[in-house]
């Protein structure tokens, strides 16, 4: 069945079916071979592909679902992650009549195309130096009525004072409208980079030193058609396959590079990879196009096989959804691309921080689109990321997965943009930590970091690595400019001599003004490979001027002094004295302190603001926390009920001698999914709980992973985080999980669950020490003897 045939089934069995725009579900379908792959492939351009299990993820509506079912496929349905979007959307209709204004109606994380401009524009106010929104082009919508629709608009951030050539990163996203998770996660990147200028030292010299342009939302009439919660890929133009939920131009088949040349796109108007009429037919697609030629510098001659140099500058991502999955040139044929090494020596430090698969091409052919552009055009490498595991993405993925790991990816990515070809080469600077403390002119302070030349995540093949040969900082001006005073850091065992060597260095600030000091570290590799830049920022003070903040810190319950406390005031830390008391001199500003202890309830003190001359005490009272449950395998299983093959374990434990492990004497199962849950644990007089465990573990990245899951009833489970990749070798590290939000439950069970493919070869998970906490109820006669009305 060609994909004529398909999408046409499939169009007839929408119209029939009146299917309801909630009725969607996430399935796994087996296949049997590339054949039935290929006709899965041309049937949903998105999808999550297990090659070595031969399954396909797919988010699909009721109609498609049928029809995998029509088509002899093996479908297995992810029930509860289905019942979840299935409420969300629930939600979603409900409200669009009264819509709340936080998010889009059950989807509260994401905001609408209206929040997203919003935010946009508070930041171009808040900072007016380093930001500017920038009309490049009208919607569909627009072009036909310019009292509807709206403006194409790019966040461009870079500081305008520092003048000369900058290295450019264009993100886009949402180009398919039904994507939530890519606005926001961009919408995001922006709010760090400009929230943390002058806090954090890379967020500063990326803005000093780069020109960022980010489309928040490239196809602003088709996302509200989305936020209703209609599965719209598409703009809205109604002059193909008219007045229905099918119309539309898919943008990203849209672009005049190889537009149309060989299958990766439909002539079916109603199809949902419609090409259009003609190349750049659409105005976001002409606004996109005009914006990339202004842009960036073309570096490649127009022939396929021409190679772009190595000095080539800027970097082009597409953001989209879903499959965990970073993609490249070419989308239009299986030939590698003539720098396509390098453009996956990129992908792969990428796929580094998110744990993606990184890979030359698309997942199926795809002609006409965003990426190809980018480097078919001018040669820039350009990448399509996948994120997630659906269309309308679980807010509490998104939020505990997708941004933690695709920031670092971003931020990334706009490092190597100066030179991605050479740079995504060389070592990457990490533990590059903030000091503790200010200092005072002539100090001599030491500089410790790691510069790591094997931070690739493999795919297509193997990255090579070398070892360290150099490493350098600079201050106030970047390693690269040729006016910077270099300094050479040291190998710390005294040879560089290993792909990953910890350096130092020493910092003479002997004629350091007072005030703020931004260090540039680099490393190289024996091939001669510069990587990527970390910074840090060193603080300066004049200890007869500098403001002091100082405090006690003791226990609510008793009142006694708590020494040895660390107290923490932004990026710098300070410990209590026997009498459980601190002081610290610090730059003038603004200030958080906080107190995180175990056994504590952790409490912050905001924005202490302090001038030149300024003495601020800060005391901490902290309130002792409870156990209202604890497990630690000491006693047996207890009341816990194994699904698979967990057992309690005395090859490794945290404390003292046993852990809960799926995988004794070896390897975890292949194609497993099974799981260890706690009995119902009473939380009727509980609040402000958290959860807390010890745990290594060792998964096959981006295919087997480690979940922690709570559950009310254990019937509906919530994800709270999945681990994949391995913890370091032998170390014991604390997950912590907020559970405030289940404070009104009666009770509460906790679901540890390992899922797997096949082929493992891999040690698993091991889990100790299961503890749930909460503020100790203090005594009437106690609350207020501070005169205070909260703790």
């Amino acid at each position: 069945m060609n994909k004529w045939m398909i999408s046409c089934l499939l169009m007839w069995m929408a119209v029939y079916s009146h299917a309801d725009p909630t009725d969607r579900w996430l399935i796994k379908v087996k296949y049997q071979d590339q054949h039935q792959l290929k006709q899965l492939a041309e049937a949903f351009d998105h999808f999550q592909l297990e090659h070595k299990d031969q399954v396909v993820k797919l988010e699909v509506s009721g109609t498609e679902l049928s029809w995998l079912k029509n088509q002899q496929f093996e479908v297995q349905t992810d029930v509860a992650g289905s019942a979840r979007l299935q409420r969300a959307l629930t939600t979603n209709q409900r409200q669009q009549n009264s819509p709340s204004g936080g998010g889009i109606a059950g989807f509260a994380c994401y905001r609408t195309v209206e929040e997203t401009f919003a935010t946009a524009t508070s930041l171009v106010n808040e900072h007016p130096d380093l930001a500017s929104w920038i009309d490049v082009g009208d919607s569909w919508v627009k072009t036909q009525d310019v009292a509807l629709g709206y403006d194409l608009q790019i966040l461009r951030i870079s500081n305008q004072h520092i003048t000369g050539t900058k290295p450019p990163l264009l993100v886009t996203s949402g180009v398919h409208a039904r994507e939530y998770a890519n606005a926001e996660l961009v919408t995001r990147f922006a709010e760090w980079l400009l929230g943390e200028y002058g806090q954090d030292a890379d967020a500063t010299w990326l803005v000093d030193h780069h020109d960022i342009h980010l489309l928040l939302q490239a196809n602003p009439d088709g996302r509200k058609m989305a936020e209703t919660g209609l599965s719209w890929r598409k703009n809205a133009n109604n002059n193909f396959c008219p007045n229905s939920n099918s119309r539309g131009i898919d943008l990203n088949r849209n672009f005049s590079f190889q537009w149309g040349c060989c299958g990766g796109s439909t002539t079916n108007a109603c199809d949902q990879t419609f090409r259009g009429p003609a190349a750049a037919s659409e105005p976001e697609t002409i606004g996109m196009q005009n914006y990339m030629d202004q842009l960036f510098i073309d570096y490649r001659d127009d022939d396929l096989t021409d190679l772009a140099p190595t000095d080539t500058t800027g970097v082009f991502l597409d953001i989209h959804s879903f499959g965990e999955v970073i993609l490249s040139s070419w989308g239009f044929t299986n030939t590698p691309p003539p720098n396509g090494d390098g453009i996956l020596s990129l992908a792969r430090k990428m796929a580094f921080h998110n744990g993606y698969r990184p890979q030359l091409g698309s997942l199926g052919t795809v002609d006409g689109a965003t990426k190809d552009y980018a480097y078919g055009r001018f040669g820039v490498p350009g990448y399509t990321l996948e994120l997630g595991t659906a269309f309308f993405e679980d807010c509490g993925f998104f939020e505990q997965s997708i941004v933690p790991q695709n920031l670092p990816a971003l931020i990334y990515a706009a490092k190597a943009s100066r030179q991605p070809y050479r740079i995504a080469l060389g070592p990457d600077v990490t533990n590059l930590s903030p000091f503790m403390t200010p200092f005072t002119a002539g100090d001599l302070v030491q500089l410790h970091a790691i510069a790591d030349d094997q931070r690739y995540l493999t795919g297509g093949g193997t990255e090579p690595s070398q070892n360290v040969s150099e490493a350098q900082y600079s201050v106030a001006t970047p390693p690269w400019d040729n006016s910077a005073s270099v300094v050479a850091m040291a190998p710390a065992d005294g040879a560089f001599d290993a792909p990953q060597e910890p350096i130092e260095g020493s910092v003479d600030t002997q004629g350091f003004a007072a005030g703020q000091h931004l260090i540039y570290v680099r490393a190289k590799d024996a091939d001669g490979h510069w990587g990527a830049v970390s910074a840090v920022f060193l603080d300066v003070i004049d200890p007869l001027t500098a403001p002091l903040i100082n405090g006690t810190v003791t226990d609510r319950s008793t009142g006694a002094p708590l020494a040895g406390v660390t107290v923490y005031l932004n990026d710098y830390q300070v410990i209590t004295d026997p009498l459980g008391e601190y002081q610290l001199q610090l730059p003038p500003g603004t200030y958080d302190l906080m107190v995180d202890i175990p056994g504590y309830l952790p409490v912050q003190i905001s924005a202490v603001e302090v001038a030149n001359g300024d003495s601020s005490q800060q005391d901490f009272s902290l309130i002792p926390l409870v156990s209202v449950y604890a497990f630690d395998g000491e006693s047996g299983i207890q009341d816990w009920q194994p699904g698979g093959q967990w057992v309690l374990s005395t090859e490794a434990a945290h404390s003292p001698t046993h852990a809960w492990t799926d995988s004794e004497s070896g390897d975890y199962d292949n194609s497993t999914d099974q799981s260890l849950t706690s009995a119902a644990i009473d939380f009727s007089q509980v609040s402000n709980a958290s959860l807390s465990f010890r745990h290594q573990y060792d998964f096959e990245s981006n295919f087997d992973y480690g979940r922690v899951e709570i559950s009310i009833d254990n019937q509906s489970w919530t994800q709270l985080q999945a681990f994949s990749g391995a913890s370091p070798a032998g170390v014991w590290s604390e997950a912590i999980f907020d559970l405030q939000d289940y404070s009104s439950a009666a009770t509460v069970y906790i679901r540890f669950r390992v899922t797997s493919d096949s082929s493992v070869t891999r040690d698993g998970w091991h889990i100790d020490d299961v503890n749930i906490s909460a503020p100790l109820t203090i005594l009437p006669d106690l609350i207020f003897a501070d005169s205070f009305d909260s703790p």
